[in-house]
């Protein structure tokens, strides 16, 4: 069910994509704020066998409703942060395959690449 509900939303959200952010903002609000409360109400009547993955998941999604709904305040604001994760990504893989340069001439040389 949970997965359902984040299905719709990225849905919703792909059919905003297009929009202005005023006007995202006013669609996010008319028909996403539904599908959250809707989730919301669902997830308060789980009750998760103790120290399962499905109770790290629903003790985070209570934990950081507030947050996981901030991007409904703005119309520039993406559901999810996989754009910021994936540029981050690739700094931090960089960082870690500095860490066998051998030779200066190699650092040199994987700086230009």
């Amino acid at each position: 069910m949970g997965v359902a509900y984040c299905n719709k939303l990225f849905f919703l959200e792909r059919t905003f994509k297009d929009l202005t952010p005023d006007e995202r903002k006013a669609k996010r609000s008319e028909q996403e704020t539904p599908v959250w409360d809707a989730f919301l109400n669902w997830l308060s009547g789980l009750n998760p066998t103790k120290g399962s993955k499905l109770e790290k998941a629903v003790n985070y999604a209570r934990n950081y409703k507030d947050s996981l709904q901030e991007y409904l305040q703005d119309g520039r604001c993406a559901l999810s942060n996989n754009a910021a994760e994936r540029c981050a990504k690739s700094y931090a893989i960089g960082r870690k395959n500095s860490l066998f340069h051998i030779s200066v001439d190699g650092a040199n040389a994987s700086t230009i690449i």
